[in-house]
């Protein structure tokens, strides 16, 4: 008989080559999906960024104000709803400036723009519209994850990002930024310092925007100081919460100031302790027409303090122009120096000062606030020229003209006054 050898594979190794091939078609696939996806979200971009802008030019161009629905949002935009496209259009006409949004979905991946009726228009952010002025739910426990899926840093909490404000779920610390290892904040500034976000300690205080630009990036990777779209978007969310106000409905009453009647006269800690919201508060604390609860709860359940009493603090923002603060008409003749002015004062401009950092992108309801209903005052002199570092809050002293919409145009950059700290995002 012949001896004959016979060569090949055993079904082991075709099992091996088969299940080798499928991974690498898988990894393949998802390469591709990754690929094609990321394309169409530019496409989306593009596309509502063009859209954007022809809505913008018609607004400011005539008087045909926003479009009313759909059909008139694809008429005066001059596209088409097509297979491939999928335009969604929605308006808030109880604001003012009024709000819309624009979504847009292609093979499941959708974006979204929002504008306002005064030609402004937002960045392209991923994700449907939530529709501006209106506060997302909250269900469960306080989330712990950004916008970027990263998991935050000890101590912070997500803010729910806003249509309004451009921004997606953001870390933010809880309490305002403390000096690690020294628990008297006051301290004269040395590069030495340390920030640490804790609730034990006073806040640290006598520090320049400058300096706490820089001390709130040492603290972690992606760690910054606020900005100010930052602090609008989490001051527009708090003040969304009826249990932030004393009636225990948006509106009614007045919100909660926290650390403002100088009792004690300084900044105090924070507790750990959310519940116990008058911490380290003295004196008349009952006292009517103030609120000093320190603590204030997100929609989606986190809670924050102190973000306005305790000390003001400094935001990344710094005017460019001169009159570039809000100012009255009455100043023409006596506004030659800094003075405090309500948000709801008749005759109040803006000037220079963001759209965006007014209570006029929250809600027609909000143009109505003001340091009756605790949310704060402008201290500004618009004649004053350029170069102001904006502060928020407001401090333990100021009293009345404390709130999350307060603002303060006094300080430049590099001053470093004992009544202003600074809160990290990331």
């Amino acid at each position: 008989m012949e001896n004959r050898n016979s060569s090949g594979f055993t079904i082991v190794e075709l099992l091996i080559v088969v299940v080798v091939v499928a991974i690498l078609a898988s990894l393949a696939i998802v390469s591709y999906n990754g690929i094609t996806s990321k394309a169409r979200d530019v496409a989306l971009a593009s596309s509502l960024e063009q859209v954007a802008k022809k809505i913008a030019a018609r607004v400011v161009s005539s008087s045909d104000g926003l479009p009313a629905n759909k059909d008139a949002f694809l008429l005066m935009a001059g596209i088409s709803q097509s297979g491939s496209m999928d335009y969604q259009y929605a308006i808030n006409t109880a604001v003012n400036p009024q709000i819309y949004c624009i979504t847009a979905t292609s093979v499941g991946v959708s974006g979204h723009i929002a504008g306002f009726s005064d030609g402004t228009v937002n960045q392209y952010t991923p994700g449907p519209c939530v529709m501006p002025g209106v506060a997302e739910p909250h269900t469960g426990n306080a989330p712990t994850v950004a916008a970027n899926g990263e998991p935050c840093p000890t101590n912070f909490i997500v803010v729910p990002g806003s249509s309004i404000f451009s921004t997606g779920a953001f870390c933010v610390a809880k309490y305002e930024t403390k000096i690690q290892g020294n628990d008297n904040g006051n301290q004269v500034y040395t590069s030495t310092l340390v920030p640490s976000v804790r609730a034990g300690g006073s806040p640290w205080v006598s520090i320049s925007q400058t300096n706490a630009i820089a001390e709130a990036s040492s603290l972690c990777d992606g760690c910054h100081l606020m900005s100010d779209s930052e602090w609008m978007t989490l001051a527009a969310n708090v003040l969304s919460v009826g249990g932030n106000w004393s009636s225990g409905s948006v509106g009614s009453g007045y919100f909660y100031q926290g650390h403002v009647r100088n009792y004690p006269s300084e900044p105090i800690a924070a507790s750990t302790n959310d519940g116990d919201s008058l911490f380290g508060l003295t004196g008349d604390i009952g006292a009517a027409g103030y609120n000093n609860r320190r603590t204030l709860t997100l929609s989606n359940g986190a809670v924050v303090w102190d973000v306005s009493g305790n000390v003001a603090e400094w935001t990344t923002t710094v005017t460019t122009k001169a009159s570039q603060q809000p100012g009255l008409a009455s100043d023409n003749t006596n506004g030659t120096s800094y003075s405090w002015k309500e948000w709801n004062a008749v005759g109040i401009q803006r000037n220079q000062l963001s759209i965006f950092s007014t209570p006029a992108v929250l809600s027609y309801e909000a143009t109505q606030w003001g340091s009756a209903q605790g949310v704060g005052r402008i201290w500004s002199n618009q004649y004053s020229g350029p170069g102001r570092a904006l502060i928020r809050g407001g401090y333990h002293g100021d009293n009345s003209s404390v709130g999350v919409l307060m603002i303060h145009f006094g300080y430049l950059p590099n001053h470093a006054p004992n009544i202003v700290g600074f809160r990290i995002a990331r």
